[in-house]
């Protein structure tokens, strides 16, 4: 960070040339103590968005085991002799039962003008 780079720099100079006075009413040790305090807080947030960054790889692996482990659960539903496509199962875990299904192959019928539409034909 371009203050913690100002400061280092500011130490290090008031150090060499000017380390017994007190200026702008602060000796350099309290200004230093700053500095590590706010270095310390930068590692501690440093450190967090690292674990941060662990527990959402952690995360999406266990989503990605939770997820497989509901895939072979369907799977399991729709080939044991008690259940299949069309139980209450199936339905109760938000999947469109076999019978409840459309078969998607109607079609709209024409629509035909009529005979008193002026805007027909």
């Amino acid at each position: 960070m371009k203050v913690m780079k100002i400061g280092q720099n500011v130490e290090l100079g008031w150090e060499a040339e000017a380390a017994d006075i007190n200026l702008g009413n602060q000796t350099l040790d309290q200004v230093k103590a700053l500095g590590t305090q706010a270095q310390g807080t930068i590692d501690a947030l440093a450190k967090l968005r690292n674990e941060e960054q662990a527990l959402m790889a952690q995360r999406d692996g266990d989503i990605q085991a939770y997820w497989e482990a509901l895939q072979r659960a369907k799977h399991g539903c729709l080939g044991h002799s008690k259940f299949g496509r069309n139980s209450s199962l199936y339905k109760r875990w938000g999947y469109v039962r076999e019978d409840d299904r459309k078969s998607g192959l109607t079609r709209k019928p024409k629509e035909t003008p009529e005979a008193g539409d002026p805007e027909a034909g």
